[in-house]
């Protein structure tokens, strides 16, 4: 709490209107005043006085440290109401940035009272008023109104109390034995008739003779009083003291007396309320001060204390904490060194020194072995011992030859933590003391944890050793687990509940998802169900069967990204055996979309063949019998046996060479050839079975040659194979296309080969499978054997060229076939 917030506070417990004013101006009200005006602190804060008072006096009185304290009438503006300022004085509040015209205003109802005594009485009172004013502290303004009280009226012996919540405080005496206390006066105050008469009824009393009067007390050493005389001090209905006459003969004193000394005590009262006020505010700001250094004292104590506690708990390294733990606990007490000593619980040999502050922890046993001493065999003693004996018992201090002086705190069975302090400096308190045995227990306690966690960390080292060995055994399992199912060639993914939980790279190449596309989804997303699934749970045969392992879906139709299927083989294995909570499965899935297509290409091949070998055969037996009926034909049947012989003949090689092209069991014999004169050689070998058809054959060559490197005979035999097929399949008296051109191609010189045609447009299913044997159907009069396109297929890609073929409605139907003209790499060879 700020010293401000603490004056303010204190105002605030006064209920006489009070203000502050620096230099003409109001720097802060209590609580009454603002009630009394009926305003807020902040309508009046930083305003001049005379803003809010007024005065009959012209100017408005100086109000200075130096200026005379005489209490004038003024009005509250704020409420039209006629108040009395009484006393105006400096106000001595420490640690309030105060200035030297800092003043204390009380104001009260202003009386009748005084305005209303005789005119000698006002001027004997007017010369009392500077009297009380010049003084400050109460006692001294109470024994300047005892002295000029003796002025007018003779006593013997006098005192005067404060009243304060019916305690009885003795401010002044005077006139009595030594042997008086001023319990024994309290004690009569105390009399229920004197507190009735003064206290309650707020009168003065007098007993002329104190020896016939019924409720006094005989009290020791007030045998002397024959009469008293007792007058209330009374401020706004409330006694606040009470002035004591005492006199050694009967009937001494007057009412005129006790009106005399009502009227100094209703004029002193306002005054001495407010030195009351101003005495008990320093009091209780001493106090409060007391108690602040007392809390911000235990406050840091406290606090260090918690920071140790914070850093011994969340330490991973005590050594490299126990200094930093030292300096806390050296600035907590201010001392000039701070040390400990730990030993070895077993062999009491010394583990630790760790000193700040003054001193080298080198030379620290030497240096303070007279103090170690002192403390009697700590090393040596059992933590029974200790907790039975502590080595800083509260209040134990140890000097040390040099004038400083020493405190320690046991570390139980540990050692010990000793905190020193300069001759000059402060004593150590208990306080002090305490802290240090705090901070040796927690230390204890760390240094246990210490080796606990020491014995862990090795029982730990082969346990993690282990841990460690077999991580890795996993980790080497699984990479080599990943490995395998990565680089596999069939796709493999783990489900669980039907959803994708692991793919593998293979299958992503597959359907063309990528990992994340296809985990959390369900199996539905790639697998297509067959019309055969529709009607039975194909997985029911796996829940239910005992062997883990079963093959339940023989060829399934699965789903690419772009839409489009392919055929695979599925084989599923449950995990975890039938009626667990989860159903998981592995899948293995081989795509056999090309397997089918070569069994349906065998299929086709074979029936073909079938069919080609079959007509030229039944022709080959006609001629036979024809033979036997018509001998006399034997040339003409000769001649068209000759023709199927040799087609069977030109088929079964065929077959064969392509076989071979297939195995790549022939080699190409590459030479430099003139691919234009080539071209002329092969066209004028089908010219007559061109005219056969009428069919022109176009040739379109450039003008200068291309030269490549290639197997003469069997470019010769695909351009063979390119123009039969062009010419069998082109309508009658229409034109082929032959064209070669030399382009660029990534770099390198090509030779492209055009063949157009007249024929009947193809659709899909034939362009897809032209290159097959017998892909295309006869048309009766063909003498192409049905494998010259899959024949020049071959011969291309042996050359390391491609070939391709398209046909839209409308439009001439096109092979094309691109040939490198350099000698291939695998020729090469």
């Amino acid at each position: 709490m700020t010293a401000i917030s603490t004056t303010q506070l204190i105002l605030d417990a006064v209920a006489v209107p009070l203000l502050v004013v620096d230099a003409g101006s109001i720097v802060a009200a209590n609580k009454a005043f603002l009630m009394l005006g009926g305003c807020t602190l902040e309508d009046i804060l930083e305003k001049p006085l005379t803003d809010v008072l007024s005065t009959e006096q012209s100017p408005f009185p100086d109000l200075t440290a130096t200026s005379p304290e005489q209490p004038f009438t003024v009005t509250l503006k704020l409420t039209q109401g006629d108040l009395c300022l009484c006393s105006v004085g400096p106000l001595p509040v420490a640690d309030v940035n105060c200035g030297d015209d800092t003043l204390l205003l009380t104001l009260s109802p202003s009386t009748d009272s005084a305005q209303t005594l005789p005119l000698e009485r006002q001027v004997l009172l007017g010369e009392l008023q500077p009297l009380i004013n010049n003084v400050h502290d109460i006692r001294s303004m109470l024994n300047r109104m005892l002295d000029f009280i003796a002025l007018h009226v003779v006593y013997t012996s006098a005192n005067i109390c404060m009243v304060d919540k019916n305690h009885y405080d003795l401010a002044v005496i005077r006139g009595y034995p030594d042997t008086l206390s001023a319990n024994i006066i309290q004690t009569f105050l105390s009399n229920k008739i004197v507190r009735q008469a003064l206290i309650t009824q707020q009168q003065p009393v007098i007993v002329h003779d104190t020896a016939k009067a019924d409720h006094w007390q005989n009290i020791p050493g007030t045998e002397h009083i024959a009469s008293w005389m007792a007058v209330p001090i009374v401020f706004r209905d409330q006694v606040i003291g009470i002035i004591n006459l005492d006199h050694t003969d009967t009937n001494h004193f007057s009412v005129r007396d006790t009106d005399f000394v009502e009227a100094i005590a209703q004029a002193s009262s306002q005054r001495l309320v407010t030195a009351w006020l101003q005495e008990r505010a320093e009091y209780e700001l001493q106090e409060r001060e007391k108690t602040q250094d007392v809390l911000l004292d235990t406050l840091i104590k406290t606090d260090a204390l918690y920071q140790v506690a914070r850093l011994l708990i969340h330490t991973e390294n005590l050594e490299e904490t126990l200094l930093e733990v030292l300096n806390i606990i050296a600035m907590s007490l201010e001392t000039d060194t701070l040390f400990m000593v730990t030993y070895d619980p077993v062999n009491a040999e010394v583990q630790r020194k760790v000193l700040v502050g003054e001193g080298d922890p080198d030379t620290l046993l030497e240096d303070y072995q007279g103090l170690l001493d002192k403390i009697e065999g700590y090393e040596k003693r059992s933590a029974a011992d200790l907790a039975a004996a502590p080595l800083a018992e509260s209040g134990h201090v140890v000097a040390l030859p040099d004038g400083r002086q020493a405190i320690a705190g046991d570390i139980r069975e540990y050692g010990v933590i000793v905190a020193i302090r300069g001759s000059n400096g402060d004593d150590f308190s208990i306080d002090d003391v305490e802290l240090l045995v705090a901070t040796g227990s927690q230390l204890a306690i760390s240094l246990e944890n210490a080796d606990l966690v020491e014995q862990l960390q090795q029982k730990n080292m082969r346990l993690e050793y282990l841990v460690d060995k077999h991580i890795r055994d996993l980790q080497l399992e699984r990479q080599r687990l990943r490995a395998i199912l990565d680089a596999t060639g069939e796709g493999i993914f783990y489900i669980e509940d039907f959803r994708f939980e692991y793919v593998n790279p293979t299958l992503c190449r597959m359907v063309g998802y990528g990992p994340s596309e296809l985990i959390g989804q369900k199996l539905e997303k790639i697998h297509i169900e067959t019309e055969s699934d529709a009607h039975a749970d194909p997985f029911a045969g796996l829940m239910s069967s005992a062997d883990p392992f079963t093959d339940q879906l023989e060829v399934a139709r699965i789903r690419r990204k772009d839409g489009t299927e392919f055929s695979a083989h599925i084989t599923f294995t449950l995990v975890g055996g039938p009626g667990a909570e989860h159903i998981r499965m592995v899948g293995v899935v081989r795509d056999v979309s090309r397997q089918i297509a070569l069994q349906e290409q065998r299929m086709r091949f074979i029936t073909n063949a079938a069919h080609e070998l079959r007509n030229p055969l039944t022709s080959f037996a006609l001629r036979l019998h024809m033979l036997r009926k018509q001998p006399e034909r034997l040339s003409h049947h000769l001649e068209t046996l000759e023709r199927v012989n040799g087609y069977i003949i030109n088929l079964v090689e065929d077959m064969l060479d392509l076989t071979r092209f297939e195995k790549g069991s022939l080699h190409l014999a590459l030479g430099d050839v003139d691919l234009n004169r080539l071209v002329h050689s092969v066209s004028q070998k089908v010219d007559l079975f061109a005219k056969e058809r009428a069919i022109e054959v176009d040739l379109r060559l450039p003008d200068q040659p291309i030269a490549g490197q290639i197997d003469a005979e069997r470019f010769a035999r695909m351009l063979e194979k390119l123009l039969t097929n062009a010419i069998s399949f082109s309508k009658r008296e229409t034109t082929v296309i032959f064209k070669l051109e030399k382009v660029l191609f990534i770099g390198l010189d090509y030779a492209r080969i055009t063949v157009e045609d007249t024929g009947e447009p193809m659709d899909e299913d034939t362009l897809e499978t032209i290159f097959e044997p017998f892909s295309r159907p006869g048309l009766g009069d063909q003498v192409d054997t049905g494998m010259g396109m899959a024949l020049a297929h071959a011969i291309v890609r042996l050359h390391g060229g491609s070939m391709m073929a398209t046909s839209s409605q409308g439009e001439p139907n096109r092979i094309v076939a691109l040939i490198p003209l350099h000698k291939p790499a695998a020729a090469a060879d």
